[in-house]
């Protein structure tokens, strides 16, 4: 597991959204979900 994908979880985790965490992150809501 990548430091970035545990970056991901955590601020999905907080956010409790894929739009606003792939906001973040800039990346796509598709990125995100497979990420995790």
């Amino acid at each position: 597991m990548h430091i970035e994908t545990l970056k991901v979880f955590c601020d999905l985790a907080e956010l409790l959204s894929f739009s606003k965490t792939a906001e973040k992150h800039l990346l796509s809501q598709s990125a995100v979900s497979q990420q995790l």
